[in-house]
C-alpha cells in the first residue's frame, strides 16, 4: 500500500510547480522596485506636477484609447484600488482617471474600453481635457510596463448552468 502512495509523489510535485508557476507577479522585480510605493493616486491627482519623474503603479478599467499620428497610443484608465503587486480589487471605487501614454502603438482592439489593465509609469505631468461638459486634469503616465488582465476578470461569477443528456459532439 505504501509503494501506491509513492508513486503520487511526481505527481503531486508537479502540481505543486505548476500552481507556483501560477502565481507569478504581473511586473519583474526590476520594475516594480523603481516604484515609489508611498505615492498615492490621490496624492498624484491633486498635484501631478511634483511627482514628475517618479514610477508608480496604478491599475484600472480602460475607457478608451486613442493613437496619434506619431504612433503614441493614448489609454485613458479609471482607476482602481490594487494591491502590492497591482492587482486591481473587484469594486466600483476610484480615485479618478489617468492617461497611460505608450510610446508603441498599442491596438485598441485589444486595449479597448472595459479592458482591466494594470500600469507601471513614469509621471511625466498633466493633461487637461474636456470630459462630459466639463474639463477634467488627468494624471500622465509613460508607460513602463503594462499588464492586461483576462478578459473575464471583474465580471461576476453567479452564472450558474446545469445540464443533463447523452449526445454526440462534433466539430465543424
Amino acid at each position: 500500500m505504501r509503494t501506491k502512495y509513492i508513486k503520487l509523489v511526481p505527481l503531486l510535485a508537479a502540481v505543486i510547480m505548476l500552481a507556483a508557476g501560477c502565481a507569478r507577479p504581473p511586473f519583474p522585480s526590476q520594475v516594480t522596485d523603481r516604484v515609489d510605493k508611498k505615492i498615492s493616486f490621490s496624492d498624484l491627482h491633486k498635484d501631478p506636477g511634483s511627482y514628475k519623474g517618479k514610477w508608480v503603479m496604478f491599475a484600472g478599467v480602460i475607457v478608451g484609447s486613442r493613437t496619434e499620428k506619431d504612433g503614441r497610443t493614448y489609454l485613458e484608465v479609471v482607476q482602481k484600488p490594487a494591491d502590492n503587486e497591482g492587482r486591481p480589487f473587484q469594486t466600483d471605487d476610484s480615485g479618478g482617471r489617468f492617461l497611460a501614454v505608450s510610446k508603441e502603438f498599442l491596438d485598441p482592439a485589444v486595449y479597448g474600453g472595459g479592458r482591466v489593465i494594470s500600469v507601471v509609469g513614469e509621471v511625466s505631468g498633466d493633461s487637461i481635457r474636456p470630459l462630459g461638459g466639463t474639463v477634467y486634469r488627468y494624471p500622465l503616465l509613460a508607460v513602463k510596463a503594462l499588464h492586461l488582465w483576462e478578459p473575464s476578470y471583474g465580471e461576476p461569477r453567479s452564472h450558474v448552468s446545469v445540464g443533463v443528456g447523452v449526445g454526440i459532439f462534433h466539430r465543424y
